[in-house]
């Protein structure tokens, strides 16, 4: 299962491999195995949130 994650520009590299591997862990509340998830982080600059983040993923759901 892979899932990307769309965090603001900001972040250490530290906090997000721990972001990432707390979603990895998290996934096993569902049964999941841990080998069975990928987890990616994708930075947007806040100034481009709106546009590539809330209206293109967000809103139309």
């Amino acid at each position: 299962m892979a899932h990307s994650i769309k965090l603001a520009l900001g972040s250490t590299e530290e906090q997000k491999q721990r972001l990432a591997a707390q979603i990895v862990r998290a996934m096993g509340i569902a049964g999941t195995d841990e080998a069975s998830v990928f987890a990616a982080i994708e930075e947007v600059p806040p100034v481009a949130w709106m546009e590539q983040v809330y209206q293109a993923d967000i809103l139309p759901h």
